[in-house]
């Protein structure tokens, strides 16, 4: 566990490594798959949102076929966004 909250899982799902995530799935994990694949980060991120946030549709099956929870909370947030009022658009 690194001295943000993530795990080896967290960075397999980060970037893209389907056969390590199978690999810490398999029986490395001793059997406490549902912990590992929905543990948090000390912002909120699970491994599920590092996978879609990087677009890694294929992680993110895994990680659902694993029973990771869907809809579990953040405490990030966006520090900018396109349709803020301070944006700009000249069509």
């Amino acid at each position: 566990m690194f001295q943000s909250g993530y795990s080896a899982v967290h960075l397999a799902a980060q970037e893209g490594h389907v056969e390590m995530l199978k690999l810490l799935l398999g029986p490395a994990s001793g059997g406490n798959v549902p912990a590992i694949v929905n543990n948090a980060a000390l912002n909120g991120l699970t491994p599920l949102h590092l996978a879609a946030q990087e677009n890694h549709l294929h992680i993110a099956q895994i990680l659902l076929e694993h029973s990771c929870i869907v809809d579990s909370q953040t405490t990030v947030t966006s520090s900018s966004s396109c349709c803020s009022s301070s944006c700009s658009s000249s069509i």
